[in-house]
């Protein structure tokens, strides 16, 4: 019986190892006769590209302040509404000012009269007919009049809360009638056709930093619509807990659309230079290594090692493994494989969606 059976197994194994082979034939067979995977591809091109540092950034005016009064006294009168537009010098509130104006025309009255009899002391005096004591006594009278009347005209005036600069002023905190206190807030006034953007930078990055760079911020993580501005200051200290120093960058904000306290998304570049530009769509991350797919003259696939420097939205620059020139795979990379043909469907220059190149070169 085990005479038998060994022959028999023998060939149980035989015919097993045939269907092996047969199978790995039929599955190469089937692999020379699959049709090139279609792809899109992109040439490698040079190009502009700088380091580019994001950090987020709180807005501030131009000028802020709290409109205060700075005596207790009752609101007679006030000049705006909430959300106008204010010049300098416009009248924002008036408070009762009748019993320091009464002081005030007493107070001219008595200049008047001193410099009445000053003038009468000089005349007199200048006919020898008055003293040297009576002219400086008169004199002083009059100066002593005068001083008081500059007093209490800067009292009335205190009455009269004015706009110091251009700006907008926020909401109404009083009303007319009300009895305000010092330091009770009337309302406030920005100053927001620019906007002072305040943003930490680690300060490993200070050698790249320097007034006059430009910046661009927009308002939500994607980017849409940046404002564009200008570094304005570095800072001159480094906060010894996060190591970093506070950019201060000028913004254009005559469309108004940014408000004081706001968050801003900030992107500032440094080291403006030429070099190797490829689609980050092209890049395949392995680890800490990044290749793509170069295709030939002959349209066949080869994955390449390649070394990255700086990235840019939709961009990354090339240090070494690539040519001016070459075309790399950016769209239908998981169909590709290693020194296999590919069908090239369209050349991408950045310039159009993948809808539009799949429309323009689909087949008729």
């Amino acid at each position: 019986m085990d005479s038998l059976s060994k022959p028999t197994a023998a060939r149980r194994a035989a015919a097993a190892l045939s269907l092996l082979f047969l199978s790995a034939v039929s599955t190469a067979a089937l692999a020379q006769d699959r049709p090139a995977p279609a792809v899109i591809v992109a040439e490698v091109t040079t190009g502009d590209i700088a380091d580019r540092l994001e950090a987020l950034g709180t807005a501030r005016a131009t000028e802020s302040v709290t409109v205060t009064s700075v005596l207790a006294e009752r609101v007679i009168e006030l000049g705006f509404d909430d959300g106008d537009r204010v010049t300098e010098g416009q009248v924002l509130a008036r408070l009762d000012n009748r019993i320091d104006a009464a002081n005030l025309e007493r107070a001219r009255v008595t200049l008047r009269e001193r410099r009445n009899a000053l003038e009468r002391a000089e005349n007199l005096a200048a006919k020898n007919l008055a003293s040297a004591e009576n002219l400086d006594a008169a004199r002083l009278a009059a100066q002593q009049a005068a001083a008081e009347v500059t007093g209490l005209e800067a009292q009335v005036d205190r009455h009269i809360i004015r706009a110091p600069f251009d700006g907008t002023v926020g909401l109404r905190m009083v009303s007319v009638g009300a009895l305000v206190s010092p330091g009770d807030v009337i309302t406030t006034l920005d100053d927001t056709r620019q906007i002072k953007l305040d943003f930490p930078v680690p300060a490993i990055h200070l050698t790249k930093l320097a007034p006059g760079q430009r910046v661009s911020a927009s308002l939500d993580a994607s980017g849409v619509n940046p404002v564009e501005g200008v570094v304005a200051t570095v800072g001159s200290r480094v906060d010894p807990v996060t190591r970093s120093v506070v950019i201060r960058a000028v913004l254009d904000n005559r469309a108004g659309d940014i408000r004081p306290g706001m968050l801003m998304r900030v992107a500032l570049e440094s080291n403006p230079r030429t070099a190797l530009i490829v689609p980050e769509s092209a890049l395949m991350p392995r680890g800490k290594v990044q290749n793509v797919f170069v295709i030939g003259a002959d349209n066949t696939a080869e994955l390449r090692e390649i070394t990255i420097g700086a990235r840019t939205p939709g961009k990354v620059e090339v240090l070494a493994g690539l040519s001016d020139g070459e075309r790399v795979v950016t769209d239908g990379i998981d169909k590709v494989r290693n020194g296999r043909p590919v069908t090239v469907r369209a050349v991408s220059d950045g310039s159009r969606s993948l809808t539009e190149l799949l429309s323009q070169t689909a087949a008729p």
